[in-house]
């Protein structure tokens, strides 16, 4: 899709389960324009995500945590503690921010007011606990005003909870995003799905206007970091989805500027190097925070031609 936050305070939140030791005591900075992404802890076990693929990001998230109805956390895979020592252990000495990814899950109930404060504190205690940068929220997706004010609310409360240097994000989609401007204040910055998993979220002229609603809805340009697809979509749902990195490996893409393909039967959408370029670009020129894919593990290796990471990154810095 982001650990956080000074002598007498700092041992009361230790004793309390905070992050204060995890988090360090300045406010992280704010790069000029950052590229981040996403790992899943069973595919990075599997070998699926390239190391300079990883390496070329400034924010990592590890999609690892699942919220129970009762404000708990669930960790569905087992290796996700060993994949987040080795990963720790690749980026030590690097500027590169390693965040907790809390998705989906039981998130409506966990929000409630009756469970809040539980789920608020079992982040601030995983935090603490594993050493992250921060927390990345997926929570999919809020229709009613009931359901966007209570996982407002919850932002507030666990960046209260949390403090200023500890990384708190949300990740929106362009059909919900519609977050209290209390609890876009609160995070340090706001990702949007700008990507499927429906074909017509992959052009960059949706891309653009979704980016435009969102920020003309309130949500600061240098607050946004926009989504970006490094997956292909048959159009059926995620069901429909497939790595681009097969379609590579099959053969079907060798043209830098073709955003569509034919594979198995089956007409698939994607973003091919030349758009990734065009939407970074745009997004700079923008003023937008950065960019994020997903994911990590469905991209070539960072030394293959047709790397899509490769492609942002260069994007990014010319």
């Amino acid at each position: 899709m982001d650990k956080w936050f000074l002598l007498t305070a700092g041992l009361v939140a230790l004793l309390l389960g905070g992050c204060f030791s995890s988090c360090g005591t300045t406010e992280a900075p704010v790069s000029s324009f950052s590229v981040g992404s996403y790992i899943r802890p069973q595919f990075y076990s599997a070998g699926r995500v390239d190391e300079e693929n990883m390496l070329a990001c400034q924010d990592l998230i590890l999609f690892a945590a699942e919220p129970k109805g009762n404000g708990e956390l669930y960790f569905k895979f087992e290796v996700w503690e060993e994949v987040n020592r080795k990963i720790r252990q690749k980026l030590e000495h690097k500027n590169i921010h390693l965040r907790l990814g809390v998705h989906h899950g039981d998130w409506r109930s966990a929000c409630r007011e009756e469970y809040r404060s539980r789920f608020v504190e079992a982040v601030a205690r995983t935090i603490a606990d594993y050493g992250f940068d921060g927390v990345d929220l997926d929570f999919e997706w809020p229709s009613t005003a009931e359901e966007y004010a209570d996982y407002s609310a919850t932002i507030v409360a666990l960046k209260a909870r949390l403090g200023k240097t500890c990384l708190l994000s949300v990740s929106l989609h362009p059909t919900a995003y519609r977050i209290s401007p209390e609890a876009i204040r609160a995070v340090n910055w706001i990702s949007l799905q700008c990507y499927g998993p429906r074909p017509l979220r992959f052009s960059f002229e949706k891309f653009e206007s979704d980016v435009k609603e969102a920020i003309q809805y309130g949500i600061p340009a240098d607050k946004l970091v926009a989504g970006l697809p490094f997956y292909a979509t048959a159009g059926r749902g995620v069901e429909g989805t497939v790595a681009y990195r097969q379609l590579v490996e099959a053969g079907v893409v060798v043209d830098p500027t073709v955003n569509q393909t034919m594979w198995n039967g089956s007409r698939y959408t994607f973003n091919g190097q030349c758009t990734l370029r065009q939407k970074v670009k745009w997004a700079r020129r923008m003023g937008l925070r950065g960019v994020m894919s997903w994911d990590l593990a469905t991209d070539c290796a960072y030394s293959h031609p047709q790397s899509l990471q490769r492609a942002v990154v260069e994007a990014a810095i010319e």
